[in-house]
């Protein structure tokens, strides 16, 4: 991705249909965070695209810090990231998604006179699982754990088990 540095949405969908396919085929877990910064297009147009362009600088800046050698971060939508992390069960993605939470709350962008925070949602999904059949059904798994999270009001973590407790079942 020519503004953030991390890898770009075509080359990320490649690598997650390949540790996918690892994952299942030698049963190793396998996690995915999806991860949101919430109010995007507000900030844009309250602070302009250089203040909300900051916001996504950062956001990556802590993807590369926190990731291991193993994981892949990519951007794939205007304010949507995704980490991958392989040999990773839902208990460490768990750990790994409030690192990243937790630094990502410690962080601001100036923006004139003001400090502004930066939110974030994030989805969690976690291999094995044995009704996931599609990289396609994995994904999902996040998004619903993402949207659980925006539903729950924003800037927290859910993975797709606690959307299917708080009835997110679309």
């Amino acid at each position: 991705d020519p503004l953030t540095g991390l890898n770009h949405k075509e080359y990320i969908s490649l690598k997650l249909e390949e540790e996918f396919k690892k994952a299942r085929r030698y049963t190793n877990p396998l996690s995915v965070l999806l991860v949101d910064v919430e109010d995007y297009e507000e900030l844009t147009r309250a602070h302009g695209k250089p203040v909300a362009h900051e916001i996504l600088l950062e956001v990556a800046g802590i993807f590369l810090c926190e990731s291991r050698d193993v994981d892949s971060a990519g951007r794939v939508g205007e304010a949507r990231f995704i980490l991958l992390l392989p040999n990773t069960d839902l208990a460490g993605a768990r750990i790994m998604a409030e690192r990243v939470f937790q630094q990502v709350c410690t962080r601001r962008v100036r923006s004139g006179d003001k400090d502004i925070p930066i939110r974030v949602s994030v989805g969690i999904a976690a291999l094995p699982s044995d009704d996931v059949a599609t990289v396609a059904e994995f994904l999902e798994r996040a998004l619903k754990g993402l949207r659980a999270a925006r539903n729950m009001g924003g800037n927290r973590i859910c993975s797709w088990s606690d959307s299917a407790k708080a009835g997110d079942q679309k």
